[in-house]
């Protein structure tokens, strides 16, 4: 089952690493193939979210952001996920090709790995107001 924390808590807990903005988070042909994922027109019959503004800058300005305020999540398989409610609209929701909806959140994944670092525009719908594991605070997951 996975566990969540608050932002300060995960950094107390040694849970998330700090981000360094210099990073280049296209600077592997993973994390590259998974910017042109998140950024341009969807071309996969799957279930996919783009960003509202395909450059490289607010792509990389949603990681910061997520890195430095987001919920943590330690999925079932102990990865270290970052959820961050933005509060305004961070991109679409496809399915087969079709909108389904506009997001308003973002997910980081793989934070520790320059190699694989990614993020993702998410809907508020789908996040979840629970309690930290650690101290109690109320976060969104």
């Amino acid at each position: 089952m996975s566990e969540y924390y608050c932002h300060e808590c995960g950094v107390q807990l040694g849970l998330l690493q700090p981000f360094d903005p210099i990073t280049n988070v296209t600077g592997s042909v993973y994390t590259l193939q998974e910017y042109h994922k998140h950024t341009l027109p969807p071309s996969s019959p799957k279930l996919i979210s783009i960003f509202d503004k395909p450059d490289y800058d607010n792509y990389k300005n949603y990681i910061v952001d997520t890195s430095a305020s987001g919920s943590v999540e330690r999925d079932d398989q102990g990865r270290i996920n970052i959820v961050w409610a933005a509060g305004h609209q961070t991109g679409f929701t496809y399915l087969n090709g079709n909108l389904l909806g506009p997001t308003d959140g973002v997910k980081l994944v793989l934070h520790t790995s320059t190699g694989s670092i990614h993020a993702y525009p998410t809907g508020s719908v789908g996040l979840i107001s629970r309690l930290c594991a650690n101290c109690g605070k109320s976060i969104t997951t």
